[in-house]
C-alpha cells in the first residue's frame, strides 16, 4: 500500500504539479483513494468511490464469517458451494465450516500460495468465485462466475495478490482510514454502494 501510494504521488505531482485532482476508485480502489486523500487532502479536489473497502480486520473477518450470521444474508448456498468445491471430505467440510473468518483466511493464503499448481487453483477458484458471487445483482448468474473464473488463466496470480493483501488488513494499520477520516473531512465525496453488495457491505461505507 505504501509504495502504491508512493507511486501514485508520483504521477499525480509529475502530471498535475500543485493542481488538485479529482480521485476515484472502487473496492480496494475505493482504499487507496481515502488514504492517498488522508495522506495528501491538499492535493485532491474530491472522491468518487464505489464499494468502499476500509480494509478493517472486521470487513475482512465478515466475508467468512460474520455475513452468515446475519439472516439476511443472500448468498448461503454460494457459501455452500464455496465450502464443498475446496473441501477434500466431508469431515474436511465440517473443518471448514467451523473456521473464524480469519482462520479461512490464513487457511485459504496457504493453499492459494501452495506449491502445487493444482491446489493453488482450486482454491483460487474458490475464492474469487465466492468473492464475486457475494456482490451481484438479484438476477446473476451464478454458474457463468464460475465458468467465467474456472477459465481465468490469471486465476491463482489474482488470488494471490488479493488474499495476501486480505491476510495483512491491506498492509495498514487496522483502522487507520477510519482513526484519520477527520483529515479529509472537508473533501467533497460521493460513494455508491451497491444493496447487495455484501463483499463491501454497505455498513462500512457510512464514513
Amino acid at each position: 500500500t505504501g509504495n502504491m501510494l508512493a507511486d501514485t504521488e508520483a504521477l499525480q505531482t509529475k502530471i498535475f504539479g500543485a493542481q488538485k485532482v479529482h480521485v476515484a476508485g472502487g473496492s480496494w480502489g475505493s482504499t487507496l483513494a481515502l488514504t492517498y486523500a488522508i495522506e495528501h487532502p491538499e492535493k485532491v479536489a474530491s472522491l468518487q468511490l464505489w464499494s468502499a473497502f476500509l480494509a478493517t480486520a472486521a470487513e475482512i473477518d465478515d466475508m467468512f464469517d460474520g455475513n452468515l450470521k446475519n439472516p439476511e444474508f443472500p448468498f448461503v448456498k454460494e457459501h455452500e458451494w464455496f465450502l464443498r468445491y475446496i473441501a477434500d471430505d466431508e469431515q474436511h467440510y465440517q473443518q471448514l465450516k467451523a473456521l473464524s473468518g480469519r482462520d479461512m483466511i490464513k487457511y485459504l493464503a496457504s493453499k492459494i500460495n501452495d506449491t502445487d499448481p493444482a491446489v493453488a487453483r482450486r482454491h483460487a477458484i474458490a475464492f474469487e468465485v465466492y468473492e464475486y458471487a457475494t456482490c451481484s445483482p438479484e438476477d446473476y448468474n451464478f454458474q457463468k462466475i464460475i465458468d467465467e473464473e474456472t477459465a481465468n488463466p490469471n486465476i491463482v496470480s489474482h488470488g494471490r495478490i488479493e488474499i495476501t493483501s486480505h491476510l495483512n488488513a491491506g498492509f495498514m494499520p487496522d483502522g487507520y482510514i477510519i482513526e484519520n477520516i477527520e483529515r479529509i473531512k472537508d473533501i467533497p465525496c460521493t460513494i455508491v454502494q451497491g444493496s447487495r453488495d455484501w463483499c463491501t457491505p454497505e455498513k462500512y461505507a457510512d464514513i
